[in-house]
């Protein structure tokens, strides 16, 4: 994939090694987790089924048998329609949507802070070939 298209993409998985996040390589890549993960790295916006089912990669039977178990949960809410399509998003306010949003953070903080632990300890290695060559 070309750098132009990492930016233009809306899709969460784009550009991403076998669209899996980190979220996805812990809890599985499953139809149900991609669609959370989608909700969730989205979620301050409202999708309809068509987005959802692009976004998180899941076919269009798998979506509208995930969706209404979701909705039932309440981990997902119809937030409003526009024509005949309908838009969902997670539902923060939800125990359980709220428990899968703070794990997904705390999976990206830890993500975030092996990186950089890796690149110090590049940086490190590097001055210490520095100072033996000298």
């Amino acid at each position: 994939m070309k750098k132009k298209d990492l930016y233009t993409k809306t899709e969460p998985y784009a550009g991403m090694k076998n669209n899996a996040t980190l979220f996805t390589e812990v809890l599985g890549d499953y139809p149900l987790i991609r669609v959370l993960d989608y909700l969730i790295l989205g979620k301050d916006f409202d999708y309809s089924i068509s987005d959802i089912t692009g976004g998180a990669n899941v076919g269009w039977t798998t979506i509208h048998e995930i969706l209404p178990k979701l909705e039932k949960l309440g981990i997902v809410k119809q937030t409003r329609k526009i024509g005949m399509a309908k838009l969902y998003r997670i539902n923060e306010k939800n125990y359980f949507a709220s428990q899968l949003i703070s794990l997904y953070e705390n999976l990206m903080k830890e993500s975030i802070n092996r990186i950089i632990m890796a690149h110090k300890g590049k940086r490190v290695a590097k001055q210490k070939i520095k100072l033996a060559a000298r």
